[in-house]
């Protein structure tokens, strides 16, 4: 204990220096240091730090909200191992998940899409698996950016009859299509998901899983092909409540307003990663009522990450 809390005092530190330093300090060292005091046993006071900040009144985060952010935070990051090979891609494993990866690409950031996962629903507020959907009896899951698809794994473990995972990342879809070659009920679909049918051109980010659809930029010429969620319906003739993932850096008000007919039809279930801009979460919600009013909307988690916070997930059912 003495240990931890030296390591911790060692940690804030920096963070009060400049608290007190800047008339206006910024979110991220108040999460930070809050997630300091979670560590080191102290997660009343991690609580009533973050309280006391002024919140944009937009969102409502509950103390769960708070708390599950301070629990990522203080996450420890699972062990990667290389564990062979074939052509381009490196076989990875993490835990008890296997799957294939470009050999070309940094295999270090699958720890965190690891976690953001698998870790258990009660310390991520990242998690899709909300217990108010039934995964187990999904007819169908479209994984809306499925990178490198353990998202898509954790819905065949659920035993999710059919599943289409949709990545426009040429590279990644060749892993994908070898992590699950021996699941005939999961379909990689090679592209991008849009408002329209057309074509885009990929920006790459700081990260993988950072890359998004954009205009043609200098150094990213590659051209890619963009389906609907609508078109996706009427090609693979979905039929029941299934559900739709999204995580695709910032785009989810474009796919959405691409699914005016699935939402209507079908009102499949809904799991949205929202924090990439600040209105995300309003913006999407509106364009799932508009489309079906009988959908209930509900946020979770405080992505304490961007000042000013925001919800990491919508879910809708």
């Amino acid at each position: 204990m003495l240990s931890q809390l030296l390591h911790g005092l060692r940690k804030i530190a920096p963070i009060l220096a400049r608290r007190f330093s800047w008339a206006d300090r910024k979110w991220e060292d108040e999460f930070e240091l809050a997630a300091v005091l979670f560590r080191i046993g102290l997660p009343q006071l991690a609580l009533r730090m973050v309280q006391k900040r002024d919140i944009d009144s937009r969102y409502a985060f509950t103390n769960e909200d708070i708390l599950l952010h301070l629990k990522e935070r203080n996450w420890t990051m699972p062990t990667i191992r290389i564990v062979g090979e074939l052509g381009n891609l490196v076989r990875v494993a993490i835990e008890d998940v296997e799957i294939y990866w470009p050999r070309k690409f940094d295999t270090s950031e699958l720890a965190w899409l690891w976690c953001e996962i698998f870790q258990p629903f009660d310390i991520n507020p990242s998690s899709y698996a909300d217990p108010r959907i039934p995964f187990r009896d999904l007819p169908w899951v479209v994984d809306g950016g499925a990178c490198e698809g353990f998202f898509t794994e954790f819905c065949r473990r659920k035993g999710v009859a059919s599943l289409l995972c949709v990545e426009m990342q040429p590279p990644l879809i060749e892993a994908l299509k070898d992590t699950f070659i021996a699941q005939p009920n999961i379909v990689p679909i090679s592209g991008g998901l849009a408002a329209t049918l057309g074509n885009a051109f990929i920006e790459e980010g700081q990260y993988i899983c950072d890359a998004k659809l954009g205009q043609q930029l200098p150094d990213s010429p590659l051209e890619v092909q963009c389906v609907t969620l609508d078109y996706l319906q009427d090609v693979y003739d979905l039929k029941g409540k299934g559900l739709v993932k999204l995580d695709v850096e910032g785009a989810e008000m474009d796919v959405l307003s691409g699914a005016t007919n699935l939402l209507r039809d079908l009102k499949p279930y809904l799991a949205i990663a929202v924090y990439h801009g600040y209105d995300n979460a309003i913006r999407c919600a509106e364009i799932v009522r508009s489309a079906n009013p009988y959908y209930e909307v509900w946020f979770r988690g405080c992505y304490g990450y961007f000042d000013p916070p925001r919800p990491y997930i919508m879910f809708a059912a």
